[in-house]
């Protein structure tokens, strides 16, 4: 379980920094030809990982018995294209989400995954969920409510446009839960392909109906060819890790864990767009980490 432990933080260090990178090229880009290069990038750089690993002698053994199936079992493909497709519209949605609202503003519906994920993870898995877990929940949730209660305190407002997308990423997201027997089919680099080319064919199926849409001749790419490069690798690195945190560790505890990003979202967000928090947020995040550390202990 501590490789699973260790992906799990990688990906949500890297999930934290997509974010924010994303914010800021979207501001330059259209959303769905982003989706659809990045996406794109991703995919050919996960398929070609998996060649590698997959055929290549010097993949070392632990890798094969432990994220990579002895021989893959293709029944689950359309099961996998199917649960990847609803989580597809979670990225969509939360694209949306921060072209509307502040990166910073969309941590607090982190909750969602984690009701989802102990949902999930109890009925579907048949995960025991003790006291300790429950006491670590409320800590986490009243935490997070901290975070929420000022943000909308900020904007003198009820929930905004961006959050109602915000709530409808999440909830698609959860669906992510549901993986591990297809991860487990398929392996996970294999399985991050299908979830990466699943993003690429629906934004360009989207892209068709997009009255805004220009050319591909018309795409001004180069000035930001760099940065959406370094968006894919990231999310390379992100997509595979979270997978191998999936495959190895229990969804209940993954759910917590999983309430790290908001730290790296915000510190990120400070760094690179120049959002603020003030003492209550932090305090609202201290107790989300928190309560999530001492979960899984």
């Amino acid at each position: 379980m501590t490789v699973g432990l260790i992906a799990m933080c990688i990906a949500t260090f890297c999930f934290g920094l997509t974010d924010v990178l994303l914010k800021k090229v979207q501001s330059e880009f259209p959303t769905l030809p982003l989706l659809i290069i990045r996406s794109g990038l991703s995919a050919l750089g996960l398929l070609l990982l998996f060649l590698c690993s997959y055929y290549s002698p010097f993949a070392t053994v632990g890798y094969k018995i432990r994220y990579k199936p002895q021989a893959i079992n293709w029944s689950v493909l359309p099961y996998s294209i199917a649960l990847a497709s609803v989580s597809y519209f979670g990225l969509f949605f939360f694209m949306q989400a921060i072209k509307h609202s502040l990166v910073s503003e969309t941590v607090g519906f982190n909750k969602i995954g984690v009701v989802m994920g102990v949902l999930i993870g109890v009925m579907v898995y048949k995960e025991p969920f003790t006291l300790q877990k429950l006491i670590c929940t409320l800590i986490i949730l009243s935490g997070i409510a901290i975070l929420e209660k000022q943000f909308l305190l900020q904007k003198n407002k009820g929930i905004s446009k961006g959050l109602m997308f915000v709530f409808l990423a999440r909830l698609c997201w959860s669906v992510g839960y549901l993986f591990v027997p297809y991860i487990r089919g398929l392996g996970v680099l294999l399985f991050s392909f299908v979830v990466e080319s699943v993003v690429c064919a629906w934004s360009i199926m989207l892209y068709q109906f997009d009255k805004n849409k220009m050319g591909i001749r018309n795409w001004k790419v180069k000035p930001i060819f760099n940065n959406i490069l370094i968006i894919a690798l990231i999310g390379i690195i992100a997509e595979a890790s979270a997978n191998m945190a999936k495959n190895d560790i229990p969804i209940v505890l993954l759910a917590f864990l999983g309430l790290i990003q908001p730290v790296t979202t915000l510190v990120f967000s400070k760094l690179y767009v120049g959002e603020r928090l003030n003492a209550s947020q932090w305090l609202g995040i201290g107790l989300g980490v928190f309560g999530a550390l001492i979960f899984a202990l």
